[in-house]
Parts: C-alpha cells; structure tokens; sequence
C-alpha cells in the first residue's frame, strides 16, 4: 500500500518536473509574439 502511494507521488513529480522544463525550454510563454517570428531557434 505505502508503495503505491510512493510510486504514485513520484510519478506526480516527474510530470511536473518534465511539464516545468517544456515550459522553461519555450521561453516561459506559449504566446508567439511579433519579435518571435524572426528569433527561432537554429539547430545545427
């Protein structure tokens, strides 16, 4: 029983911590703005 509720709080945290930095890779916003359009990333 305490297992599961282990296994279920970090399973709660590992999504929040991979929704944090999808978040923080797209620059804190999920507006495209004027100055954005031409500021996109380059991979190379």
């Amino acid at each position: 029983m305490i297992q599961n509720i282990f296994v279920g709080v970090l399973c709660v945290t590992v999504l929040g911590v991979g929704v944090f930095g999808f978040w923080l890779d797209n620059g804190n916003s999920f507006k495209k703005d004027d100055s954005d359009e031409n500021n996109d990333k380059k991979v190379f």
